[in-house]
């Protein structure tokens, strides 16, 4: 069983006004617990591996491709972890994002370069045929950088239907990657589409060692039920309702709860 996190942009002093930017101490840290906490990392490749399905781990992810992403492989090879970086194809060589070198120097890493569409705009906003040539553009723009198929997906906002679904998988994409919380079996991930967990702001370590564990399956689940119910209200009061939410279950998080793999 495998649950996936997902981060985005990391900064060296994180504000409030987005709870998905983390400050590089708390990126740092994180990595420290869950290379202290023994858990299994699963590689990019092993996602979806059935034989690991009476195990738990976790595997990382990396949305929007900001520049930010290079520094996060180099915490994370160092301890050998390896995980995917989602990039728009759009922003590439954009100030603050990732170019094409800085692309290459991933893949050289070990690290797994994937889509995250073209102008990172949720696909449900276009007309069909404009969100399908956001697919495959970000996909040719990928490849012709990498000169390597890129055979991952991840949805912007995770905004994704069946027929979204369907499109993605006539580009050649293998695997899918939505914001559905949930953690992956290899029955799930038989389907090529997968469950992430954002990690946002203000995450205890407490709170973080419960995330990785599985032990606080019931506040993910809530949380996500939230995100379904108040999103259709406007992202505005979507993510009000959110910062409140998380501020009430990180406090409210009981002592002592994380089971950690020795």
């Amino acid at each position: 069983m495998t649950l996936l996190l997902t981060y985005h942009r990391i900064v060296p002093n994180a504000t409030v006004e987005n709870i998905h930017v983390l400050s590089q101490h708390a990126f740092l840290r994180q990595v420290e617990l869950i290379v202290s906490s023994g858990i299994r990392v699963a590689a990019p490749a092993d996602f979806g591996d059935v034989q690991y399905d009476d195990q738990h781990r976790i595997g990382l992810t990396f949305d929007d491709g900001y520049l930010s992403d290079l520094a996060c492989a180099d915490a994370l090879a160092a301890h050998g972890i390896k995980a995917i970086f989602f990039v728009s194809s759009a922003n590439v060589g954009a100030p603050g994002y990732l170019d094409v070198e800085d692309l290459r120097e991933l893949d050289a890493m070990g690290m797994t370069v994937g889509s995250h569409s073209h102008q990172h705009a949720r696909l449900t906003t276009f007309d069909f045929a404009e969100a399908v040539s956001q697919v495959q553009r970000s996909k040719a723009l990928l490849e012709d950088a990498l000169g390597k198929p890129v055979c991952d997906f991840a949805f912007p906002g995770g905004a994704c239907t069946r027929r979204l679904s369907a499109a993605v998988r006539a580009a050649g994409f293998s695997r899918q990657f939505t914001l559905a919380w949930g953690i992956n079996s290899g029955t799930d991930a038989a389907t090529g589409v997968f469950r992430r967990s954002c990690v946002v702001q203000g995450m205890s370590d407490e709170y973080f060692l419960n995330l990785i564990s599985g032990s606080n399956d019931l506040d993910r689940k809530m949380h996500y039920m939230l995100k379904s119910a108040a999103s259709l209200l406007g992202d505005t009061f979507y993510r009000r309702l959110r910062e409140r939410y998380l501020g009430f279950a990180h406090t409210a998080a009981p002592r002592g709860a994380a089971r950690l793999v020795r």
